[in-house]
């Protein structure tokens, strides 16, 4: 008599793991450099998808409940700098890219934002470092001192897999792609 062993049920991927997945796909669309998403999202958020940061103060919550509240608490108050997600997007001046709070807060379309965003800024200044220092924003030593957190966890991260080095990201002769977002599965 034989046996029939139970296949395992499917089980979705985590959030965690869709959003890498998600850092990874737009990094090709885009023609980002491997891993550099993740290193800015870590940088910003600790790569956590419940985040805000308003005038410099940080804010963590549970769900994506709690942080549309929050910002339409913020935006009562006639707070527009906000910096939401896991890629801390500024809704001032990025909101335009969302249409509503709602979809600023979801994390795998705050990423694909963040990639057109990261990609654009590259196909203005011609380097990847120059386009971290134009996402995080600011005057040029707040910049710097950014794209050394940025570059530093960066460089901590790769692994002997990866398919470009730090070298290759000091070249600016690597052109930004250019592509609509495609649409994302909502984790919401």
């Amino acid at each position: 008599m034989t046996k029939h062993l139970a296949e395992p049920p499917h089980t979705m991927p985590s959030l965690t793991q869709r959003m890498q997945s998600a850092m990874h796909s737009i990094s090709r669309m885009y023609g980002i450099p491997y891993g550099l998403l993740q290193a800015i999202s870590a940088t910003e958020s600790g790569t956590k998808p419940w985040t805000l940061n308003v005038y410099g103060v940080p804010y963590y919550f549970s769900n994506a409940q709690q942080t549309i509240a929050a910002i339409h608490r913020f935006l009562r108050q006639n707070i527009q700098l906000i910096d939401i997600g896991p890629m801390q997007v500024d809704w001032f001046y990025h909101g335009w890219h969302f249409g509503t709070v709602r979809a600023a807060v979801n994390p795998l379309r705050n990423i694909a934002v963040a990639g057109r965003i990261l990609a654009k800024d590259f196909r203005q200044t011609g380097s990847w470092r120059r386009a971290v220092g134009l996402y995080h924003g600011g005057g040029p030593a707040r910049q710097s001192r950014y794209i050394q957190k940025v570059f530093a966890y960066w460089t901590d991260r790769q692994s002997a897999t990866a398919p470009l080095s730090v070298s290759t990201v000091r070249n600016t002769s690597v052109q930004a792609k250019s592509s609509p977002i495609v649409a994302l599965q909502s984790p919401l």
